[in-house]
């Protein structure tokens, strides 16, 4: 990876590990070693990881953590409640949602089926509007949660 790349990378997971802590804090939860590893791990991956996926990398890291797979479950479950993580397709992996306004902004999850590397994209507002519009009116359905996932294939693994 380009070091400007990695750079910014660096700079996007320190503002998502911020972002997720002080998130934390105002739910009232605990900051605990566990947590914060998990919020590594994921600020750091351009995969979606599952929970078994997660504590492989705990386990295997310089520092290993004392956590078990039960413990990433429930710390998975408390970052979906406060927004900090998607469920990213049907197999139930995670990814970290970078985008710190999430709850009120609307854009989706491009997923490689190849190579299982994830991205957020921002939707401009007009276009989401009429997709909301639509869905809402057409079928008389009111949205709980904005997540939006595409499959398809990466520009690197295209170009293989």
């Amino acid at each position: 990876m380009h070091k400007d790349a990695h750079d910014h990378v660096a700079h996007l997971a320190e503002g998502y590990i911020e972002h997720s802590v002080a998130a934390l804090r105002q739910s009232g939860a605990r900051i605990t070693k566990p947590r914060l590893a998990v919020l590594a791990c994921l600020a750091t991956s351009e995969q979606s990881l599952s929970p078994k996926e997660l504590l492989e990398k705990l386990q295997t890291g310089r520092k290993k953590s004392g956590v078990d797979l039960a413990t990433i479950y429930r710390i998975l479950e408390a970052f979906h409640d406060l927004g900090l993580v998607h469920r990213v397709g049907p197999e139930g992996s995670f990814m970290a949602c970078v985008h710190l306004a999430c709850a009120s902004e609307m854009h989706l999850v491009a997923h490689c089926a190849s190579c299982d590397k994830t991205q957020e994209v921002d939707l401009p507002a007009a276009f989401m509007t009429l997709l909301r519009k639509h869905v809402e009116q057409g079928l008389e359905f009111q949205f709980a949660e904005h997540f939006f996932q595409m499959n398809g294939i990466c520009r690197d693994c295209k170009s293989k």
